[in-house]
């Protein structure tokens, strides 16, 4: 009989055998392929990452198209003023403003050419190729308005000599030169009264002075804003009265007859009066008309400016009664003397304590009647009914 567990245990122990040699075979190799330069470990080899930029192609945007025009100016004459302002292209649609400034000597007319017009400042819309023309024209020297040297008054011994007219006087107002002669006893003084030009009541200033036995040079000077309220730029006829006293009692010497002068103004030439506004009074040869309220360059508050004409055939003065403002009474102050055939640019006074007082700021309507008697005897010629002017 074999023995087979001898055979069996020879067997196992080859086994084992087989498994060690084959272990050491594995580890041997690994240690050759490390020392070869083969990775042992997973270590992630370096990288160099390049971002890579995203680029988006931005559509060019299309530029809108601008449409230019040319504006042409020309000064004619030539050199007889200027034009601003100097640019020549504009974009379409502009609106530009042109001022035409005239030269010394010479005084702006017109516009002429795409645009027209007489004032020195245009506006116009550039919606093409603009061709202007400024017109220019001389300054034609105002013809010198003269007198002729005349003696005006002679009584009592005393003389009066008008000798000239000057239109720009000592206080650039226009002034009539006199020459008083005072052979009388008594000192004098001499006035004026009555003061009309080219038959429209005005404002004056003289008050001369004149010892007993000698002269005096003098102007009578007629206001410039009162000239300015009637429209009157030429002079043409000028009346006046003298009324010479006493200078140390007072007391009335003489009070002469109405002075009428003619200057060189031709005979032809018409004085226009602006009597526009609202008819307060047309009756009895007295009209009465309200032109305005100002209650702003008033100085002493607000005036009612009136123009008032005189057909009555005597000297009369008007008055006003009864008067209210915004239904309040108040006390104005007006009292306008109109020789016959004249006419008078004068203002109802309102003071600004009579606004304050009532609390008015704003004068809406005004109620009041006129009184209108004769300058010399104080007869009452009429008096009117009660009238109400309202304002805006």
């Amino acid at each position: 009989m074999i023995d087979n567990s001898r055979q069996l245990a020879y067997g196992l122990q080859k086994g084992v055998n087989m498994k060690r040699i084959l272990l050491i075979s594995v580890i041997l190799a690994t240690m050759l392929l490390s020392a070869c330069g083969s990775p042992t470990t997973t270590e992630q080899p370096e990288t160099s990452t390049v971002q890579e930029t995203e680029t988006t192609s931005v559509p060019e945007t299309e530029q809108p198209t601008v449409t230019m025009y040319t504006l042409t100016t020309s000064i004619s004459p030539s050199g007889a003023g200027s034009i601003s302002p100097l640019a020549e292209k504009y974009e379409e649609d502009s609106q530009v403003t042109l001022t035409a400034t005239p030269a010394s000597g010479y005084t702006f007319s017109s516009w002429s050419g795409d645009a027209s017009g007489s004032s020195p400042t245009i506006a116009i819309t550039i919606d093409s190729n603009k061709s202007l023309v400024a017109h220019f024209k001389v300054v034609e020297p105002e013809p010198d308005v003269t007198v002729d040297e005349q003696v005006v008054f002679e009584q009592d011994g005393i003389t009066i000599t008008v000798k000239s007219l000057d239109l720009k006087g000592s206080f650039f107002v226009p002034e009539l030169k006199v020459l008083v002669e005072n052979q009388n006893a008594m000192n004098i003084t001499v006035q004026v009264r009555n003061v009309a030009i080219n038959d429209v009541m005005v404002d004056s200033s003289f008050s001369c002075d004149v010892v007993s036995g000698k002269k005096a040079n003098d102007a009578i000077s007629f206001m410039d804003s009162s000239l300015e309220t009637a429209g009157i730029e030429t002079i043409k006829d000028i009346e006046f009265d003298f009324h010479i006293f006493d200078a140390d009692s007072w007391d009335t010497i003489v009070d002469s007859d109405t002075i009428k002068i003619k200057t060189s103004v031709d005979d032809s030439f018409m004085q226009k009066y602006d009597d526009s506004g609202s008819i307060a009074i047309d009756e009895n040869g007295i009209k009465v008309v309200v032109k305005k309220l100002d209650s702003e360059d008033s100085f002493w508050g607000a005036d009612v400016l009136v123009y008032v004409e005189n057909n009555t055939g005597q000297d009369v003065t008007i008055q006003v009664r009864d008067i209210s403002i915004n239904g309040f009474m108040v006390s104005p102050s007006f009292s306008c003397d109109v020789l016959a055939g004249k006419k008078a640019f004068d203002s109802i006074t309102f003071f600004e304590s009579d606004l304050t007082d009532n609390d008015i700021t704003i004068i809406t309507t005004i109620e009041l009647s006129f009184h209108i008697f004769n300058a010399d005897t104080w007869d009452t010629i009429f008096d009117s009914d009660a009238i109400t002017i309202s304002f805006e």
